[in-house]
């Protein structure tokens, strides 16, 4: 019995000898990926900070452009935060220009939602106010920017707002799903 309760003493000394070693501080939180695109939160829903994590631009033949943006709490586990999708009036990259702003008008919200809910309903989000302005765009990123866009659900009428930056860097998926550069979208 000794012998059985010295090896579990040991185990635990070096499980609580690992977890010191290996556990970081709250300081480090912000600090992941400096120099990365991710490196920083940029996103914010409801005024709750966000990295910007795989983020996409698709492109599709008949129905226009969405964007995917994903606001997460930690970028190695990109699976705990909001999405939103929105689908903005012109149908190629080519007519996306650096500068471009879509107000409600131009754009309408497809989806938002945590991603542990399953939203059965598209399409079931009233854009009350705010625009997103095309910051950026180069061979393999398009980075935008959310300026205080309000969101309202149409049937519970719970209300988000969403601002912030996001980088868009998976390039663009054409009608039969074929990854392209944003500059081969464009030319």
């Amino acid at each position: 019995m000794k012998k059985f309760l010295s090896t579990v003493a040991m185990l635990a000394m070096m499980l609580a000898l690992c977890s010191s070693t290996c556990s970081g501080s709250s300081d480090d939180e912000d600090d992941y990926g400096v120099g990365t695109s991710q490196g920083v939160k940029t996103l914010y829903v409801d005024d709750e900070a966000y990295y910007a994590a795989n983020c996409t631009a698709e492109q599709t033949k008949s129905s226009g452009m969405y964007l995917n943006i994903r606001a997460v709490t930690d970028p190695e586990f990109p699976y705990n935060g909001h999405e939103l999708t929105v689908h903005i009036s012109p149908s190629k990259v080519a007519e996306l220009k650096e500068g471009d702003v879509f107000g409600t008008n131009k754009m309408s919200v497809q989806s938002f939602r945590r991603f542990n809910e399953i939203e059965v309903n598209i399409y079931t989000w009233n854009d009350l106010e705010g625009d997103i302005t095309i910051k950026k765009i180069t061979d393999m990123e398009m980075t935008i920017e959310i300026n205080d866009l309000q969101l309202e659900h149409k049937s519970s009428k719970v209300k988000h707002k969403i601002s912030g930056t996001a980088v868009l860097t998976s390039g663009v998926y054409d009608s039969r799903g074929n990854l392209l550069s944003f500059k081969d979208a464009i030319e």
